[in-house]
Order: structure tokens, then sequence, then C-alpha cells
């Protein structure tokens, strides 16, 4: 009896700790948060002394007004991957007597107030009180302040209309991967650069433009009205996979579950983000982008070893998944295979984003490539290749690989999954083209052999269908020396 209660006591002071500790930690961050406001207050209202230490003749207002665009879309993007969901605390509420427009204008209010826009409220106020005030009247003065607010709060009502929309499918992840893509291509083909817009916004309201106010205020009616009306038409179908309808238009429905192909689309983009070991790749896949980018305009090392490289670039999320490609879901397999599981389209579907992804490699690209035409074409083959021949052999040989992956631990000193036949069919993917390039070279120029290539891609890809057959006859062949592999 004595050791039960030793062994009941242990268990209350270990209780007791961690609610000390967790309390404590709570005192800690709020004290941290308190402190970091009290830092931006003093920064916004010192902005002059702070902008002089990294350019001393700068001045603070044309500072701040090129990149008020670039504060707002930080905020953005926080506030749109935030944990906290507004959508959570709407269905919390649900079940008092209140109606739903009223209790979602009154989630909408308060998630204005949250700590990302407290804080940029908290420097935008002593600096336009420090700054802006002495510089301009009165009048322009209020102008330049309601107007800043007013794009403040639609920025934020966009960004809490987006959060809810992730929450009732993983498809629209993609809007603001679009919004990025459309204003990194404005930037870099039409000259529109958030420092122009930044300009453009300052200059109408220093002036005292009342009609950008009326603009504002107009956007930010419309967007608050549908964001409610959305939200109160699809509250109820969340947890029934109903598609999300914005007007209940049919020309306005996003359905992700109107096409099977995109609702394995959605299984394999929830595996990754989900997953420790799938997302330790995707941010390897990304650092080696980025040192790439910088190292790639010093590329000079000729036509067969920047194609190569071209290749493992487009291709780098692709061949970097696709080679574990049946080993991520090896913890359920057997379900994959003894279920109506169409495995075509669920081969498709990883196929799918794996283009997807290439091609936003070009895209990020572009601006290294762009003073040169030729690498613009070589680039393109790469792509080109690896959609229509370089991932069918990684996926052929994806069927090979039989060892167990767990999906929750790190990918560093991990080396579960990894086998020969990966590394042979790499060297597969990258010798096929540079020896048909380099055969073709002893009969005609590069550029000609390059089109030859690209020929022969796009008549692969058109008669892709036997790929697929070969692949999926492969993988119902080893389903069982595979599942063995998977159990162990």
């Amino acid at each position: 009896m004595f050791r039960i209660f030793i062994n009941h006591s242990i268990k209350r002071s270990l209780r007791n700790v961690r609610f000390d500790l967790r309390f404590i930690l709570k005192i800690i961050s709020i004290i941290s948060i308190v402190y970091f406001y009290l830092v931006l207050i003093y920064i916004g209202y010192d902005f002059h002394r702070l902008i002089q230490f990294f350019y001393p003749l700068a001045n603070p207002i044309k500072v701040f007004n090129t990149k008020i665009f670039h504060l707002c879309f930080v905020i953005f993007f926080l506030i749109l991957f935030s944990p906290r969901n507004p959508l959570k605390e709407i269905l919390s509420y649900l079940h008092l007597p209140i109606k739903r427009n009223k209790m979602i204008l009154y989630v909408i209010a308060f998630n204005l107030f949250n700590p990302f826009v407290i804080g940029l409220f908290l420097f935008f106020v002593p600096y336009s009180l420090r700054y802006i005030l002495p510089t301009y009247s009165h009048p322009q003065f209020l102008i330049y302040f309601i107007g800043f607010i007013l794009l403040f709060i639609t920025i934020i009502i966009v960004g809490l209309y987006l959060r809810s929309l992730i929450e009732f499918s993983t498809i629209y992840v993609f809007l603001p991967i679009i919004l990025v893509l459309f204003l990194y291509l404005n930037s870099l083909f039409a000259n529109v650069t958030f420092e122009s817009i930044s300009n453009l916004v300052f200059n109408l309201l220093s002036k005292g433009s009342i009609w950008f106010i009326i603009i504002e205020v107009i956007a930010l009616i419309t967007f608050i009205y549908i964001c409610s009306h959305s939200l109160k038409r699809n509250l109820y179908g969340i947890y029934q996979n109903e598609s999300f309808n914005i007007f209940n238009l049919n020309f306005f429905i996003l359905n992700p579950y109107r096409s099977d192909l995109n609702y394995y689309v959605l299984l394999e983009i929830k595996l990754i983000i989900r997953n420790k070991r799938t997302r330790g790749f995707l941010l390897l896949a990304l650092i080696m982008l980025v040192l790439f980018y910088n190292v790639l305009p010093q590329n000079n090392e000729g036509f067969y070893f920047t194609f190569i490289v071209y290749i493992l670039l487009s291709g780098i999320f692709g061949y970097i998944f696709s080679q574990y490609m049946f080993s991520w879901e090896s913890s359920f397999f057997d379900f994959i295979l003894s279920k109506k599981f169409d495995l075509r389209k669920y081969l498709k579907a990883k196929y799918l984003i794996y283009l997807t992804l290439g091609v936003m490699v070009f895209i990020v690209f572009i601006p290294i490539l762009k003073p040169s035409i030729k690498n613009i074409h070589l680039f393109f083959s790469a792509i080109l290749y690896n959609s229509s021949l370089g991932y069918f052999i990684s996926f052929f040989l994806a069927t090979h690989n039989k060892d167990r992956i767990d999906l929750s631990r790190n990918i560093f000193f991990n080396l579960q999954g990894i086998n020969s036949m990966q590394v042979l069919g790499l060297l597969l993917v990258l010798l096929i083209p540079s020896l048909i390039l380099f055969l073709l070279s002893f009969v005609i120029n590069m550029t000609q052999s390059l089109l030859i290539l690209n020929l022969l891609c796009f008549i692969a890809i058109i008669n892709q269908k036997k790929g697929w057959d070969i692949i999926i006859y492969q993988l119902l062949k080893r389903k069982y020396i595979n599942m063995e592999g998977y159990r162990k």
C-alpha cells in the first residue's frame, strides 16, 4: 500500500510540474509579446534612426512608402498560414441561438485584432504621427491615415477569407500560389512591382485623393459581404465533403471532388504537407533551388552539363518524391491494393503534382534564363523530357523499392528507403537524353538535336497510356514482394 502511495505521489508531483511549467511558459510568452509590441512602438516613433543605420542618406517617408506593400504581403501570408482558424471559432458558436450573419461578422471583426495586426498598427500609428503629420497638412494626413488603415483591414479580411477557404478544402492552397505567380510575372514582364504600386498609392493619398478611399471602402464592403455570405451558405457542409460555392452559381463553383483525379491530387498534397519526412524533402528541394538560383548565372560548363542541371532542377520535386512514391504509403499499402482504388488516377495525380511544380520552377528561373533564348529552350526541353520519359522511368523503378518508410521521422541521418535502384534510376534519367543528343550531334547541330528530342518527347506524351500500363502491371506483379517488405 505504501508503494502505491509513493507511486501516486510521484505522478501527482509530475502533473503539478507540467502544469507549473506551462503556466511559466505562458507568462514568458505574454512578457515577450508585450516587449515585442513596445519595440514596434519605438521603431515607429524613431523610424528615422533605424533607417539611417542601414541607409544614412535615405528619407524615412520614402523608404516606408516603397516597402509598405511588402509589409502588407508579409502580414497577409502570416494570417493565411497562422494556426488560428476563424472557421473553427464559428463552428464552436453554432449551438447558440444567434443569427449566423451576426456570428460571422463578429468572428471577422474579432479576428481583425490578431497579434500580427496589432503589431502592424502599433508601428504605423506612431510612425504616421511622428513623420507624416508634420510634413503634410491635417486634411492630407487624415486621408493618408484613413487610406492606409482601410488598406490594412482589406488585406486582413482577404487573408481571413482565404484561410477559411483552405479549411473547406486543401485545393485552395493553390490560390495564394497563383497570386504569388501573378505578382511575380507582373513584376518580371510588365514592370509592375510592389515599389511602383506603393508609390502610386502614396502619391494618391498624400495629394488628398478622396476617390482612392471611396474605392477602398467599396472593396472592403464587397470582401466582407463575400466572406460572410459564402461562409453562411457553406458552413454546415464542411464535414460532408460538399463543394464550396461562393455565390451558389454554376460558373462560380469550384468543386474539388467533382473529379476523382482531383480527389487523388488532394490526398497526395495532404500526404506531403502533414508528414515530417515528406515536409523535410520538400524543404530540402527548396534549399537546393535557392542555392542553384544564385550559382546558375555563373555556370559556363558546357551544353551537356547545363542540360543535366536543368533536368535535375525542373524535376527536383518529382525525382525526390517519386523514388519513394509507394514507400510513402507503406503503412497502408495493403488498403490501397485491396480496396476500390484507381491505380491509374493514383499515379496520374502524383505525376500532375510533379509536373506542376516543375513548371513553377521554370517560371521562377525565367529571370536567369531570360537573356538567352538558348537557355530557355534548353530548360523547356528538360521539362518536356521529364514529363515524357524521366518521371516514367522513376515511377517504374519505384515499384522495386520495397523498403518501409516511417513518415514521422526526420530526413537527417535517416537512410530508410534508400537503395541502389535509385542511383540506377537517376543515372538512366540523365544518360538517356544526353546520349540521344550526343549521337544526333554527329549529324546535325545542337539546336536541331534539341528539336528532334522535343519531337520525341511530344510523341511519348501523346502515347503515355502504354507507360502507365507498364508501371501498373509491374506494380501489381510485385505487390506481394513489396507488401512483405513494407511489413518489416
